[in-house]
């Protein structure tokens, strides 16, 4: 594969894997069913693991003062505690993982788009920001790991970020000596410029004194800024004018008919009208006809198999 390192995913079951929604149906997604064979995807419903049925009336989340409950509204049932007692030994057991892919707005998986009412009649809608029971969880104990759900995979620029950012997790989850660690930043010198040159900055000065300090808290440091800088994908224009500066390295090496095409995949990248894998192609293969081999290796131009690159138009 590439020599890409398969990211650990753990993924709502509902979501191309299994039937076990309350209401008897299995969430489709493109995106999922194609990058099966690129990663382990660790499927997980909550909501039958504490003994719900399939179907299932419906569950909500009620908060009422400082309590959060998780109530099947029809029945009166509370399924609270179970739900926690699932999740603490869920998350105790969990090791290695790269990543999580997550149902939106459900009351057990959801993150940042759940609803929330003020009792169990649901007469009054207090937020619809809320975190499902399993999805606090998910922040609670992997807080700086890439976490999306079905409905954000159809943003062609946060599926971009999840995928740069999983695969380059599960590389640095292998890492086992300092010479790893090193190559790990030489390969990754421009995509990490490109995401927070700052952040890469404080990176090359913990590699550049790497000899002189412990090696468990040198990889600590370096892992707590690789996840500072993972925190937020570069905007399209920041990534525009990254690329124009590599471009420009090697422009007077290239044809006139070369430099229109790349300055035209550029302005179509602005509009929304290709994406950024498209553009990278392109600029790899021009430095290549340019002569220049010191960016061969640069994952900035593969941060994922190159198959997946293809999902950028199936969604």
């Amino acid at each position: 594969m590439e020599g890409f390192i398969t990211p650990n995913i753990v993924i709502s079951k509902c979501i191309e894997f299994e039937v076990c929604r309350y209401n008897g149906q299995i969430i489709k997604c493109p995106f999922i069913e194609k990058t099966k064979p690129y990663m382990n995807f660790i499927p997980v419903c909550p909501e039958c693991a504490i003994g719900m049925g399939v179907p299932r009336e419906p569950i909500d989340i009620i908060i009422e003062g400082n309590k959060k409950r998780l109530i099947q509204t029809s029945t009166g049932k509370d399924f609270t505690e179970k739900m926690h007692r699932f999740n603490y030994s869920y998350f105790k057991s969990l090791n290695n993982i790269d990543g999580f892919l997550l149902k939106s707005k459900s009351p057990s998986c959801g993150i940042g788009n759940v609803k929330a009412y003020a009792d169990s009649k649901k007469l009054k809608l207090i937020t619809t920001t809320e975190n499902g029971f399993f999805g606090d969880e998910v922040v609670n104990y992997y807080p700086s790991l890439a976490r999306e759900d079905e409905n954000s995979l159809t943003d062609m620029y946060r599926r971009e970020h999840f995928l740069i950012k999983i695969f380059t997790l599960a590389k640095f989850r292998k890492i086992c000596s300092f010479k790893n660690l090193i190559d790990f930043h030489k390969n990754n010198f421009l995509l990490f410029k490109a995401y927070n040159p700052d952040e890469k900055k404080i990176m090359d000065n913990i590699i550049s004194k790497i000899e002189s300090n412990n090696p468990v808290n040198v990889v600590e440091e370096y892992r707590n800024h690789l996840y500072k800088l993972f925190v937020h994908p570069p905007k399209p224009n920041d990534y525009i004018e990254f690329m124009i500066e590599i471009f420009n390295q090697f422009s007077n090496l290239i044809s006139n008919q070369e430099k229109l095409l790349f300055m035209e995949n550029i302005q179509r990248y602005k509009e929304g009208k290709i994406t950024l894998s498209t553009n990278r192609k392109l600029l790899k293969s021009l430095i290549q006809r340019a002569g220049n081999t010191s960016y061969a290796d640069q994952s900035f131009f593969n941060p994922y198999p190159g198959k997946l690159m293809e999902t950028d138009y199936i969604i």
